[in-house]
């Protein structure tokens, strides 16, 4: 403790810092579950269900360190999950496909947005790739962000 104090002395002096009080409950909530990298699902549970009741008292008049609070344990959350969770790599032939099935489309019904019939068949069999015109004409049929099919 007498370390981190010194540090934190010299730190004043060299910076030319003065520290920012945060008012309200945040040191009550970082002595319960302090603020560090979530490294377990177990973590990640306790830190979801604390966050879930923070958020449930948005409703009610929170004070500021309880939203400061909030907004760091909800960015570690974020990447926490963003680690472990990463979504697969999918192709845009893939995405279309995807879309296609859960619209109910046939070929025919993307054929104008990618210049005919046999070009739908070539893309969906991996022979051809979406061009960026094509992209954005599926985005639009499809109500997607063109970042989905890349």
């Amino acid at each position: 403790m007498a370390q981190a104090k010194k540090i934190i002395d010299d730190l004043q002096k060299d910076i030319k810092f003065k520290p920012q009080k945060i008012e309200g409950s945040y040191l009550d909530f970082v002595e319960f579950f302090p603020l560090r990298p979530i490294t377990s699902k177990k973590q990640l549970h306790t830190a979801l269900a604390i966050a879930e009741r923070l958020m449930g008292a948005l409703n009610q008049k929170m004070d500021k360190g309880m939203k400061v609070y909030l907004e760091t344990l909800t960015d570690l959350i974020s990447d926490y999950e963003g680690k472990m969770f990463e979504a697969p790599e999918v192709k845009g032939s893939e995405m279309l496909s995807y879309l296609m099935e859960l619209k109910d489309f046939t070929q025919m019904d993307v054929s104008k947005e990618l210049g005919g019939q046999p070009n739908v068949s070539k893309i969906l069999n991996g022979e051809r790739e979406l061009n960026l015109r094509q992209i954005r004409e599926l985005a639009k049929k499809f109500k997607v962000e063109p970042a989905v099919f890349i």
